[in-house]
């Protein structure tokens, strides 16, 4: 059998030493425990902070950007997007319904007007008139036969005075009109009595320079014509 080694006795005051020896060693090992802990935490607190203020810096400059470049609507949700620009439309222009028709001076009294190629003008003593030719009448006779069914543009040094309008039996409807740059009154006369007169009869007063003009159609069916006439008026 081997033989045991006998221990030898331990006395109190090494046990007393030994103990305070390892009770120093665990403190010195808590102590760098804690250090460490520190230094850990200053760690993640300072790695936090810059993570922070990187956040921040970023932040600004998205906002910063977005002021700089807005950003465009997306397509698809009803916002218009951007196509090929439009060609203008180039308006065609109304093409001049006098411009074939003949023109009439008048160099004493300095005024001109147009009229149609089919109506004929005859001078008279106090005034103009313009009417179809007929096989019934000469253009030498308009002037001494009512003009009925014509055009007649008659002029004075004094004043017309409208023979319509103390009659009840003709009704009257009154415009302000512009005839040749000047201002005019316009009277379309309809009859109320039919053993009087035309049926109908369109007046218009105005003045230039020291002469006074009555231009009158006396058939409906030329009113547009009249209109068209009143139009070319010109003032020299």
């Amino acid at each position: 059998m081997p033989e045991e080694t006998p221990q030898l006795p331990v006395s109190k005051q090494e046990v007393q030493i030994e103990a305070p020896l390892r009770s120093t060693e665990g403190g010195k090992l808590l102590d760098k425990l804690k250090i460490q802990k520190k230094k850990i935490l200053i760690g993640l607190g300072v790695f936090f902070g810059v993570l922070a203020i990187a956040g921040v810096v970023f932040g600004a400059y998205l906002i910063g950007q977005r002021s700089i470049h807005p950003a465009r609507p997306e397509q698809g949700r009803g916002e218009p997007t951007e196509g090929p620009t439009p060609t203008p439309e180039v308006a065609t222009p109304t093409p001049d319904p006098t411009a074939d028709w003949g023109i009439y001076t008048d160099s004493e009294r300095n005024y001109s007007f147009k009229h149609p190629q089919t109506l004929t003008s005859s001078e008279c003593k106090d005034g103009l008139h313009l009417f179809e030719v007929s096989s019934e009448l000469k253009a030498s006779e308009y002037c001494e036969t009512p003009p009925f069914g014509e055009i007649s543009i008659d002029y004075s040094t004094s004043p017309f005075v409208s023979g319509f309008a103390q009659s009840s039996d003709f009704e009257i409807e009154e415009e302000q009109i512009t005839v040749g740059g000047t201002e005019a009154i316009k009277q379309i006369i309809e009859k109320v009595n039919e053993a009087l007169g035309p049926d109908f009869s369109v007046e218009v007063y105005f003045s230039s320079d020291d002469f006074y003009f009555l231009v009158t159609l006396r058939d409906e069916q030329y009113e547009d014509i009249f209109d068209l006439i009143l139009s070319t008026f010109r003032f020299d």
